[in-house]
């Protein structure tokens, strides 16, 4: 561990980071952003209707799935209230958002808001973070988005039947969770009937996007953020949260989720003014373990220092 991050004071830290204004929804901005996003994805839309060729499907849809894992990251900025000033906006958008991507709103509401009240101990709705134990561990990422998203569909019939994971831990979480969550089996019901009659429609509507955004996408952009913290530092945002620099695309498109240590630093700071909380408090500090320039340096130095078997 680092000198600086060792002496790093995180409490003060967060006082001084709520003093900044950095934690203000910036409605406007969040709005033009949206719509840049959503009639970017529009535009997909239309181009791959209209050209059938595979050799501008394939980067369309790649590009696409991008678009559709920004909704997922919509979900969670909106559950934070860092999108707009008004609950009823925050809920609106991640409730659409969240139709989009299989995470209904009010479910993994309950779902993140516990992993962040629990984070990186054996209470964290997430489970215990990622830490391959080979190189084998690869090759079945694809199947973590699908099964994430089947997992809300379980979580929805329990709360349903009134037996709800734990995270939900109130009444109202419960039915909340149950409404949205039937809606989201409600789209996919839509998009199956959509399916049976128009298959070239769906794919180039949702279904094409959305396997590029669960199969590739999210474990691309997920293993990264807690991986290999101990739970003995569970209460350090500095030696169990990673933070991927990237490129201003990929930050806009996901909405500064790359930077998480300063999102677990401090729960408040909005996507507008992550970078702002990254440099001035998280980039002098963390250790360079906890730092990296892209995703695909990550995984890289990741996949490079696994054995291809799990050692005996």
């Amino acid at each position: 561990m680092s000198t600086a991050a060792a002496e790093f004071d995180e409490v003060a830290a967060r006082r001084q980071i709520a003093d900044l204004g950095v934690t203000t929804p910036q409605g406007v901005r969040s709005a033009a952003h949206l719509l840049v996003a959503w009639g970017l994805y529009a535009g997909g839309v239309v181009l791959t209707l209209q050209v059938h060729s595979l050799a501008v499907r394939l980067p369309m849809w790649f590009a696409m799935g991008w678009l559709l894992l920004g909704n997922g990251a919509l979900v969670h900025e909106t559950l934070h209230g860092h999108t707009f000033a008004h609950k009823w906006a925050n809920r609106g958008v991640g409730v659409v958002c969240g139709l989009s991507v299989g995470m209904p709103f009010s479910g993994y509401r309950a779902y993140h808001l516990g992993h962040h009240q629990h984070s990186c101990t054996a209470a964290d709705p997430e489970g215990a973070p990622y830490l391959f134990t080979s190189r084998l561990y690869y090759f079945l990422l694809p199947l973590g988005g699908p099964l994430f998203a089947g997992q809300f569909a379980l979580w929805t019939l329990q709360c349903a039947v009134g037996r709800p994971p734990v995270w939900v831990r109130s009444a109202r979480q419960r039915r909340a969770a149950t409404i949205d969550g039937l809606a989201s089996l409600a789209f996919y019901g839509s998009m199956i009937w959509l399916g049976i009659g128009h298959f070239d429609v769906l794919l180039c509507v949702w279904l094409a996007p959305w396997l590029v955004t669960v199969v590739l996408l999210e474990p691309f952009v997920l293993v990264p953020e807690h991986y290999g913290a101990q739970e003995a530092d569970a209460a350090s945002a500095l030696r169990t949260t990673r933070t991927v620099r990237s490129n201003r695309l990929v930050t806009w498109l996901y909405w500064g989720n790359n930077l998480h240590t300063a999102h677990h630093l401090h729960g408040g700071a909005v996507p507008q003014h992550i970078r702002r909380v990254t440099d001035e408090f998280v980039a002098p500090a963390i250790d360079r373990e906890w730092i990296a320039s892209g995703y695909l340096a990550f995984h890289r130095r990741t996949f490079v220092g696994l054995p291809w078997l799990p050692r005996r």
